[in-house]
């Protein structure tokens, strides 16, 4: 659900945010996508791992949980994104409407090649 801190942490590279952003429509093993798509789809996965046990984390899901159960851990990953957001200028010289026009047209451009579940995301 934290689309914008996974787009954003595959850097400058088009294949590696297309693969990052279809990776939780992905099961398994990524190898009918090209090499640096599915180095993209393991970005994802790794970030997943590392956020997922990271203490902060782990404290933010266990004070969401009484009330939102299974759901705490994509609300902390709403919270990341929109403070990733919030402060998007302290992370990057592009302006945020800027950089989000530019994915828009990344997923427009490879929709048909995007996972059901991931179209959901892609704009239309």
């Amino acid at each position: 659900m934290n689309f914008l801190a996974h787009l954003y942490l595959s850097g400058d590279n088009d294949e590696l945010k297309i693969g990052n952003f279809v990776a939780d429509g992905i099961h398994g093993k990524p190898y009918e996508f090209p090499p640096v798509v599915q180095k993209g789809i393991i970005l994802h996965r790794a970030i997943d791992s590392y956020t997922d046990v990271h203490p902060i984390f782990r404290q933010g899901t266990r004070r969401l949980h009484p009330a939102y159960h299974h759901y705490a851990g994509v609300i902390m990953d709403i919270f990341y994104d929109h403070f990733l957001a919030k402060n998007w200028k302290n992370y990057s010289d592009v302006p945020l409407n800027e950089y989000a026009a530019g994915i828009y047209k990344l997923l427009q451009d490879i929709i048909t090649c995007c996972p059901n579940e991931a179209r959901a995301c892609c704009p239309t």
